[in-house]
């Protein structure tokens, strides 16, 4: 996952990349589009298939994960969040 998660940012695709939720102390999550500078369109990045899940730690403050579909633990591509200590999420893992 990390290395998924790594591929995303050096290739640029999350450049300009656009929040599209952030709760206070809940997650900030960052999705699959970004508005190129100088325009006001939103684009969709290349995105890369789907990876495993690898759930390993708790999510706690500062982790970064990947967001999946409700019972899909296997759809996670290229939407990321950040969460701020909440494990409430942990049972979501599959």
């Amino acid at each position: 996952m990390v290395a998924h998660f790594l591929d995303y940012v050096t290739s640029g695709r999350f450049n300009e990349a656009v929040v599209n939720r952030s709760v206070q102390n809940f997650v900030i999550l960052r999705v699959q589009h970004v508005i190129p500078g100088g325009t006001e369109q939103l684009r969709q990045i290349e995105i890369d298939g789907t990876i495993d899940n690898e759930f390993i730690q708790a999510n706690l403050r500062g982790i970064i994960a990947t967001a999946k579909l409700t019972a899909s633990p296997y759809s996670g591509s290229s939407q990321w969040f950040k969460v701020v200590d909440n494990t409430s999420l942990d049972s979501q893992n599959g």
